[in-house]
């Protein structure tokens, strides 16, 4: 009998993709909270969904931080007339930072504020879909402060202040895409090219 010559293939690298399902009720930081979620995707160095159920999750220990590089993230939501996230203190809904890759989609996000991006601020890459950012106030950008890469379509602003970009704020270098954008009833002090 002839001895076969033993060969290990090396495969290509691949990543996983968790799914985390934050309950609407959740006291914020709790076990099923949103923030929970969120602080899971961030350390297990894979692509994560985020997937949000109909009701109101609610924001009370401060902003929500993606800092993982090169980890697509996407929070998903039931609709921005169904899924709502409530900021009930002074800080953002969510804070991207470089490197990191978020879509967001089919959510409302009412209330926050912050000195840069009342409801958002990011230095990373973000694709925003059929969401409203509401009641949020902040100097630069009421809503949103952009650094990075955003592509937003389908998204409503509204009752949102500012000194500066009531709607969104992009900063030098960043760059933003938008289609079907609409803007409602927005606060501004001071009005600039790379505002809205």
């Amino acid at each position: 009998m002839k001895k076969r010559k033993l060969q290990i293939d090396v495969l290509e690298q691949r990543r996983l993709l968790a799914v985390y399902s934050p309950a609407a009720d959740a006291i914020d930081g709790g076990a099923d909270s949103l923030r929970a979620a969120i602080i899971q995707t961030q350390t297990n160095g894979t692509h994560d969904t985020v997937e949000l159920s109909e009701g109101i999750y609610r924001l009370s220990e401060g902003d929500l931080l993606i800092n993982e590089p090169d980890a697509r993230l996407e929070i998903r939501g039931a609709g921005r007339d169904r899924t709502f996230v409530m900021i009930e203190s002074d800080s953002r809904f969510l804070d991207v930072d470089f490197g990191a890759i978020v879509d967001l989609r089919g959510v409302t996000v009412v209330g926050g504020h912050s000195e840069e991006g009342g409801q958002l601020r990011s230095a990373g890459t973000m694709t925003i879909q059929d969401s409203r950012f509401q009641m949020g106030s902040a100097i630069y950008g009421g809503s949103i402060f952009n650094g990075g890469r955003m592509d937003l379509s389908e998204v409503q602003f509204m009752q949102n202040m500012a000194v500066w970009g009531g709607a969104i704020w992009n900063h030098a270098g960043a760059t933003a895409n938008l289609d079907q954008v609409e803007m409602v009833s927005m606060s501004v002090d001071r009005v600039a090219y790379n505002t809205l």
